[in-house]
């Protein structure tokens, strides 16, 4: 954690987390750098001098094992646990996935357990190299919290500041969605990504199975590739319907919704929804990235020329389209040092 995207970083997000805190709130600070140790006992947001000095003083030591880090974190967690509060760990980490004396279904399996407790977990990833994006996923996912990636203030600013909300405060868990497409309009589908979230269509209706939360003012996008027969291009009726299950932040039943899909398939491309479009390019994106097997021929050059004709004025989708072009350079360097 000592290099400047990476430890620097954390604190400045921690002290914009502390920012937009509210009166009544209290934060414990716990490391594991070195050793595992409380830094900051649970203090009141009124002693918010007091959070920033131990903020500004944290430092990167030796490396020690995650999983005692987080049982000290649920321990402090756990004294301020009351009727109505939300409690939330929340874990700043480059990935490493040493957690220790513990195996990685035991270390699932404590944060499962104290999720149903009532505290929550967040992972927070800095930096790059050894990042564990998957097991730091799991490890939200179990907690009943969400997972982010930080390389930048704005990304800070952006999960501490504008979407703290969410962030902290979950209102729909095990969160399942299935869809069913009318076989006699669609030939073959296939979700784009989502892969380490699928669960058994069996599975849907088994409460038992734990599945993803949704934060306040959160939104949940899944793209699939769809061919339709020849039936399903010249038809005007839904290609299917959606059911949504799920469970109130500290419930246990679930309850399940269905609906039919809008409207039929746009006439082109061209004509489809502006959100459509551009969450289009950021799933193509994403899946030459990880050379998946459809992407192999793709242009991200006109990927980023998607994005960008959909972008308009929003900066996180300008965001994204300066990653895109940052690909493309990055790709055109390797190909010229290959040479």
């Amino acid at each position: 954690m000592a290099a400047p995207d990476r430890l620097d970083l954390a604190k400045r997000s921690l002290r914009i987390l502390t920012s937009n805190l509210k009166d009544g709130d209290t934060v414990s600070l716990v490391t594991y750098a070195g050793s595992s140790r409380v830094v900051l006992p649970p203090t009141g947001l009124e002693h918010k001098g007091a959070i920033m000095t131990a903020i500004e003083e944290l430092s990167a030591g030796g490396s020690t094992a995650m999983g005692s880090g987080i049982d000290l974190a649920y321990q402090q967690a756990m004294l301020g646990l009351r009727p109505g509060a939300i409690s939330r760990v929340i874990v700043c980490t480059d990935g490493d996935a040493n957690v220790g004396s513990h195996t990685h279904d035991e270390i699932l399996a404590i944060i499962a357990g104290r999720a149903r407790e009532g505290v929550t977990l967040s992972t927070i990833g800095f930096g790059m190299g050894n990042y564990k994006d998957e097991l730091m996923e799991q490890l939200a996912d179990k907690g009943n919290g969400n997972n982010f990636y930080i390389d930048s203030l704005a990304a800070a600013k952006r999960v501490f500041q504008d979407q703290l909300g969410g962030m902290l405060e979950v209102v729909a868990k095990d969160v399942k969605l299935q869809v069913d497409f009318d076989p006699a309009l669609v030939a073959r589908y296939r979700l784009v990504g989502y892969e380490n979230r699928d669960i058994k269509d069996d599975d849907f209706r088994n409460d038992k199975v734990d599945a993803g939360e949704v934060g306040a003012g959160h939104q949940v996008t899944a793209l699939y590739e769809i061919e339709l027969t020849d039936k399903g291009r010249l038809a005007r009726a839904p290609l299917g319907g959606v059911r949504i299950r799920h469970k109130q932040p500290r419930g246990e039943k679930a309850t399940e919704a269905a609906f039919p899909m809008v409207g039929a398939p746009a006439a082109s491309f061209a004509n489809a929804p502006v959100d459509f479009r551009f969450a289009f390019a950021v799933a193509a994106f994403a899946d030459v990235l990880r050379s998946g097997q459809d992407a192999e021929h793709w242009s991200l050059s006109q990927i980023r020329d998607l994005a960008k004709a959909a972008a308009g004025d929003d900066a996180d989708r300008k965001e994204l389209v300066a990653l895109i072009d940052r690909a493309i350079s990055l790709r055109s360097h390797d190909r010229s040092a290959a040479r």
